[in-house]
């Protein structure tokens, strides 16, 4: 039977800093013995709302597991496509709610079309 979190490179994680979420990478992480492939990134989407405890965990998470996370951000760029990511890091990383807020004031809604402002 083969491990389930042994999942097909190339992928991408998306790590949302949550207990569940670092449970899951923990098992994609210990189905490869502890060091994942070169293919297999793992990524954290810094909206700036985060409590300081998630952007700690997430930091944490990549010293005490020896793993690359890749904190990103979302801007707005000068010519099409408008929406872009940026890459940061724990220190540069927004905590005020910037990148969340620009997009609220661009698009003028929440990103969910199904929730209501």
């Amino acid at each position: 039977m083969s491990n389930p979190y042994k999942i097909p490179a190339p992928s991408i994680i998306s790590f949302s800093g949550g207990r569940t979420s670092g449970y899951m990478l923990y098992k994609i992480l210990d189905a490869y013995n502890g060091v994942l492939p070169e293919d297999i990134y793992v990524a954290f989407a810094n909206t700036g709302k985060e409590a300081p405890e998630t952007l700690d965990f997430v930091k944490d998470v990549e010293d005490k597991w020896d793993i690359k996370i890749y904190w990103l951000e979302h801007y707005f760029g000068e010519e099409k496509p408008i929406h872009r990511t940026k890459e940061v890091t724990y220190k540069t990383a927004s905590r005020n709610g910037e990148p969340f807020e620009r997009l609220l004031e661009q698009r003028g809604k929440l990103p969910n079309g199904f929730c209501a402002l």
